[in-house]
């Protein structure tokens, strides 16, 4: 009887392990599973993040492009300003060579 006792026991104890085996089996599966799901979204989040610096590097490289060109169209504006000032300035001396030549 003891005998059986034992064996009981044993059968007991494999069936436990076997128990403790499939447990750690789901538990580990499942800790896989919501690692792989954290990591997915770690993966989106970098994505959207690289997206989000992407687009901020493209509307600063478009705002340096537009203050280019706003310097430039200064640029040629006051050149343009300078030109006028210039032929106004030729002009009254050109109306003033004739004024005292008429004289």
């Amino acid at each position: 009887l003891l005998q059986q006792e034992i064996q009981c026991l044993s059968l007991v104890q494999q069936l436990l392990q076997q128990e403790i085996q499939r447990f750690n089996y789901v538990y580990l599966w499942c800790s896989n599973f919501y690692n792989r799901r954290f990591n997915f979204y770690l993966c989106c989040s970098n994505f959207y993040s690289f997206r989000f610096n992407f687009y901020l590097w493209c509307s600063n490289f478009y705002r340096l492009r537009f203050n280019a060109y706003l310097w430039c169209c200064n640029f040629y504006s006051r050149r343009f300003n300078v030109y006028l000032w210039c032929s106004n300035f030729y002009r009254l001396r050109f109306n003033a060579y004739l004024w005292c030549c008429n004289f």
